[in-house]
């Protein structure tokens, strides 16, 4: 993808109804849910730009990656499978952005994904470990996902991978002194990341992860 359009994506999978009688409803699966609500978070950012050819800011781009990281929480535990579907799912939805009517959903997925909406004050985990693992994880995904963007977020993003390098000794030994085999740290930090993205919105988030460990 361009770094121009990497998170412009159309809603293709309601143009079929969006010029119908019937008002536009959520998909069910949750899959295709968060990709919608993905695609119409990234509607929403564009509208408000005066040139489409203007970058979109951090806040509005991890806003549209947090309905993924969401969508990898729909299910008995976190799966970065459900992560990487929604992700992939979002740009196959590109053809009718221009003639659905995405602004009808914008409600509907701030009522379906609450932890998108900034307001409340963000708490990590009482849990040091569990607390550093989640700051981690997230600032890990933000930095691997934006990437590309890196011309435009490279200072922002510098401190995430700043303060994961502070981290990482840290929740070394954290996870050594708990005597973790391979598989358990894996799967504690697969875990961390699934609760970092219920924390709330994940720039917010870091701000707090930011302010503590970085």
């Amino acid at each position: 993808m361009s770094s121009r359009n990497a998170l412009l994506f159309p809603l293709a999978a309601l143009l079929a109804t969006a010029c119908g009688p019937k008002p536009l409803t959520l998909p069910q699966d949750p899959v295709e849910r968060a990709a919608t609500c993905g695609v119409v978070a990234a509607a929403h950012a564009r509208s408000g730009q005066a040139d489409a050819k203007t970058p979109l800011t951090l806040e509005q781009q991890a806003s549209i990656l947090h309905y993924a990281l969401l969508g990898g929480g729909e299910g008995k535990d976190f799966s970065q499978d459900r992560v990487a579907a929604v992700v992939q799912r979002m740009p196959e939805l590109e053809a009718g952005i221009t003639d659905a009517k995405w602004q009808e959903l914008v409600a509907p997925c701030r009522e379906a994904y609450p932890e998108t909406m900034a307001g409340k004050p963000v708490a990590l985990p009482r849990d040091m470990l569990d607390a550093r693992l989640s700051c981690y994880m997230l600032g890990e995904f933000l930095g691997k996902s934006l990437g590309q963007h890196e011309a435009a977020l490279g200072d922002q993003l510098a401190q995430y991978g700043a303060m994961n390098r502070k981290l990482d000794p840290k929740i070394g030994a954290g996870q050594a002194g708990l005597r973790l085999s391979k598989e358990q740290a894996r799967d504690a930090r697969r875990e961390a990341l699934g609760r970092a993205a219920h924390l709330g919105p994940p720039v917010e988030v870091m701000k707090v992860c930011l302010a503590k460990y970085g």
